[in-house]
């Protein structure tokens, strides 16, 4: 039996039966949500787990609702957060050695429902997160400093004023600090603006997309994300990943 099918077997059974269950997943993150896990082979055994021979490539995990993605999102959520998501194990170089930098601070802007590490910053309306953890700052107009770098994922969707928030992001940014935004694309029809429908937060105000891929047929509200991110930072890449989202890299560099 491998870590995975141990850490979902032992979910399966406290699930229903212990009234501890979150002191249980309180020890599960302090064991898994580090550098040393996310780094190893462990973690790339549990985020492969159920995953077909073109699991590189396959872009449409959420849309399809593959095992994969059912089995990442509905087991690991309160114990990954972030690191759930199929990009985050793509990306896991270049993000692991940003989050887990010691001399690096960090913004995990809209992270309350599922919060990149037990240390990055969160910046959300909620009062609480999804760890059990207070909210510290919920509003950009509330942080008491600069950060190294910004995270955000499946956010911005959410957020009508876009060009806002990204100036109260660069004003709370480091010259040089990097930004990786994650949001949904159009590629899921149930995520699409108009279509989504969420009871505890406000629906997708937008239906994302790159600048260089234009959807066709009957959709509201069509964005295209690359374009307003560009309008104020620098973007470094900006590409269609896994779970059907969109992953931007940019640089805060713009005067």
């Amino acid at each position: 039996m491998n870590l995975a099918q141990k850490i979902t077997g032992t979910i399966h059974k406290i699930r229903y039966n212990n009234p501890f269950v979150n002191g249980y997943y309180k020890k599960k993150r302090e064991e898994l949500l580090n550098k040393e896990f996310l780094a190893s082979d462990g973690y790339h055994e549990l985020m492969t787990q159920h995953s077909s021979s073109n699991f590189i490539s396959f872009k449409n995990d959420a849309e399809k609702r593959s095992q994969n993605f059912m089995f990442r999102h509905m087991k690991f959520h309160k114990i990954l957060g972030g690191w759930r998501w199929k990009v985050m194990w793509e990306k896991r170089d270049l993000l692991v050695n940003t989050i887990y930098n010691p001399n690096l601070r960090g913004i995990d802007f809209g992270g309350a429902n599922g919060p990149v590490s037990l240390h990055t910053d969160i910046v959300d309306f909620a009062l609480t997160d999804s760890f059990n953890r207070k909210v510290k700052y919920n509003s950009f107009d509330s942080l008491d400093f600069q950060a190294d770098f910004l995270y955000s994922s499946h956010t911005l969707e959410h957020v009508p004023n876009l060009d806002e928030v990204f100036e109260m992001m660069k004003k709370n940014l480091k010259p040089g600090a990097k930004l990786f935004l994650h949001v949904p694309a159009y590629t899921c029809t149930r995520w699409r603006s108009g279509v989504h429908e969420n009871k505890k937060f406000n629906d997708h105000a937008w239906t994302f997309h790159l600048a260089n891929d234009v959807p066709q047929g009957d959709m509201i509200n069509l964005h295209a994300f690359d374009t307003t991110v560009a309008n104020h930072f620098t973007i470094e890449s900006a590409e269609y990943v896994g779970d059907n989202s969109i992953f931007v890299v940019a640089k805060n560099n713009k005067k």
